[in-house]
């Protein structure tokens, strides 16, 4: 136990340094989460929480805003992508003339069966806060009643307890298979629910299917989260936060759709002071309208005679309508951290400086969340089954652009500073955040001399002139003559 010269103990807030925490060997008390204390305490032994909003609330007003769909579908296909950038072997390498080759294509071949479904789950996380895939594995009793029957119809025993004995020992060599992930599944996130414990971890993940009620087993659940706030064990959505400007955008919809369909409001109204219903030129007038709506260009013009005045009492000219959608999907997009620029059609920034400002915070939230399911996917999938750990492709080709050039000036001056003797080879490695494992097994005399030779090569190699004007075989008997334009002529 940590103690000072006093004799008092030292608490971790109390420390000026970590050896304190290192030396402690008791056991800490876990916090209880404020989730647990106001959770809803039901018959079951442990604490049942409740979801804030349902997901009738939020896929009805998804179903209605084309908006929002487009938001979120920009959103999904940027994190995906344009899919695995790589798939790099992580496992044994010994005795292996070309080690992970089989799990690499074992991994890719698994992506393109999965990958919309891993989509549709970013997608369900996205409405509903979380997201749910659940890691299907063999059956013990369909294993073993699968071995039993293949037992029977290979083999002659008289005795039944023969053909338990060896249904037991083919059991025993793929027991170690059974628990292996197969295949993956998507969960409906609406469909679960969480029970928790006095701390607060989720023990139990509950899907219920009309008045039915099925456990998953938690270790095969892979839960990810939108976003959580204030600690809860369910993800929290933005679109949680939009009840208001969705409803606003489908009420304002179904106004104007109905207004114009159900109204029953004339376009114009074509005054004849000085005829009656049974003037001729009333007649014509009306004939004349008549036919004018009937054809395909109805925008052409129209001579009539007489005291005629015309009244208009549909004036589409009035925007507030599209200014009202503009406003209410800018906020949807805000919310959403989305550029107006990635879905179209929608008036953003004031300018292009904040207009490459928006869509640079966004690349760098889409990069984020690609890190995140990239080290979810890694852990719980990728990993675990084929040894191999996946990258995800940026989709802003220009900061990759951007990276790849700063890590070129960055080796340029490892290698320059380690051709004189200024950096050695723990330094370059922290320099280029590098580790071990990323760099071969060299001294640092071994790096230096590399670094000079590589120096040296590019300096006999020269620059553009003198590269241009270098003899070579195929040119040996060719004489060089300048052109009167001061060019160089090949004469044979």
């Amino acid at each position: 136990m940590p103690y000072n010269s006093d004799g008092e103990y030292i608490y971790p807030s109390q420390k000026n340094d970590s050896k304190a925490v290192r030396d402690f060997d008791g056991t800490w008390e876990e916090p209880r989460v404020n989730e647990a204390g106001i959770g809803i305490t039901g018959a079951r032994p442990n604490i049942e929480q409740v979801r804030e909003y349902s997901g009738d609330d939020v896929f009805r007003r998804i179903k209605n805003s084309g908006e929002i769909l487009s938001i979120m579908g920009a959103v999904v296909d940027d994190i995906i992508g344009h899919g695995i950038k790589k798939f790099e072997y992580v496992g044994r390498t010994d005795n292996a003339e070309n080690p992970g080759k089989r799990n690499k294509e074992d991994a890719k071949d698994f992506w393109r069966e999965n990958q919309e479904l891993i989509a549709d789950g970013i997608m369900d996380a996205m409405a509903m806060g979380d997201g749910y895939w659940y890691k299907k594995t063999l059956d013990e009793e369909d294993a073993e009643e699968t071995l039993r029957s293949h037992v029977k119809s290979n083999y002659d025993f008289k005795n039944e307890k023969y053909v338990d004995a060896a249904t037991q020992m083919m059991y025993n060599k793929v027991e170690d298979q059974l628990n292996e992930t197969q295949d993956l599944e998507l969960v409906p996130a609406s469909t679960v629910e969480h029970d928790i414990d006095e701390f607060g971890n989720i023990e139990r993940f509950v899907q219920q299917i009309g008045v039915e009620e099925y456990d998953l087993d938690p270790d095969k659940v892979i839960h990810h989260s939108y976003m959580n706030l204030n600690g809860k064990t369910y993800g929290f959505t933005p679109i949680a936060a939009l009840f208001a400007e969705l409803d606003m955008l489908a009420n304002a919809k179904d106004y104007n759709g109905i207004r114009f369909d159900n109204a029953a409001v004339p376009n114009k109204v074509f005054k004849l002071p000085n005829d009656g219903p049974e003037g001729q030129n009333f007649e014509m007038v009306k004939e004349t309208v008549k036919q004018y709506r009937k054809l395909q260009n109805k925008h052409r013009d129209l001579v009539l005679t007489g005291d005629i005045e015309i009244e208009d009492l549909n004036d589409t000219s009035d925007m507030e309508f599209s200014e009202l959608v503009d406003k209410v999907t800018r906020i949807l997009l805000l919310s959403w951290q989305v550029p107006p620029s990635r879905v179209g059609g929608i008036q953003g920034g004031s300018g292009a400086t904040s207009s490459a400002m928006a869509e640079k915070g966004y690349n760098k939230r889409i990069k984020r969340m690609q890190t995140k399911y990239e080290t979810i996917l890694n852990r719980e999938i990728f990993e675990p089954m084929f040894s191999v750990r996946i990258t995800f492709e940026n989709p802003d080709t220009k900061e990759e652009i951007r990276q790849a050039e700063r890590d070129l000036r960055k080796t340029e001056v490892v290698k320059q500073q380690m051709s004189i003797g200024l950096m050695n080879k723990q330094d370059a490695m922290q320099y280029l955040d590098k580790t071990r494992g990323d760099i071969q097994d060299l001294t640092d005399e071994e790096m230096r001399e590399a670094a000079q030779q590589i120096g040296s090569s590019q300096e006999d190699m020269g620059d553009d002139t003198s590269v241009a004007n270098e003899p070579s075989e195929n040119t040996v008997n060719q004489q060089m003559t300048p052109d009167s334009n001061g060019g160089d002529v090949i004469n044979q």
